[in-house]
């Protein structure tokens, strides 16, 4: 399924939580997968800098926010979660949750990083390792009906 340009998924998460790595293996993003310094935009996603989870600049991420489709909270499970409770709210739009870097994580650490991104209100929690592939399809699939179906 390829996305029109009006249905852009935006990805929010923290510095090192695999979002532009993420895009990449979704094929929604740049193959060459560089530190996100500022907000990227290309034909079918938006890209942010982990730094925008900081209070100053959460302004930044609503606005640009609401120029996607689906926002995808983006977790690194092997690190503490830096999303606000509830922080769906005040987003427009739909929110899926997505667990990286499941080849490196324990089950503990995933199950804390679910949970995490639940409170923060994603409606559904999904996992995924970019390196070796695995739930992508799953959620390159999930990623499609949402988009078409909000």
């Amino acid at each position: 399924y390829l996305m029109p340009v009006h249905e852009r998924v935006m990805v929010i998460g923290s510095s090192g939580a695999g979002k532009s790595t993420l895009l990449s293996a979704l094929r929604l993003g740049s193959e060459r997968v560089l530190k996100t310094e500022m907000v990227q935009f290309n034909e079918r996603s938006i890209d942010t800098p982990g730094e925008f989870l900081d209070h100053r600049y959460l302004g930044l991420l609503l606005q640009n926010a609401q120029r996607a489709k689906l926002v995808l909270f983006v977790m690194d499970p092997t690190q503490d979660s830096r999303f606000p409770p509830a922080f769906d709210r005040a987003m427009k739009t739909r929110v899926l949750g997505v667990v990286t870097k499941l080849d490196v994580a324990s089950p503990e650490q995933r199950l804390k990083a679910r949970m995490a991104l639940s409170q923060a209100g994603a409606e559904e929690v999904m996992e995924c390792s970019a390196s070796t592939g695995e739930g992508i399809e799953e959620l390159k699939d999930r990623i499609g009906q949402l988009v078409r179906n909000p």
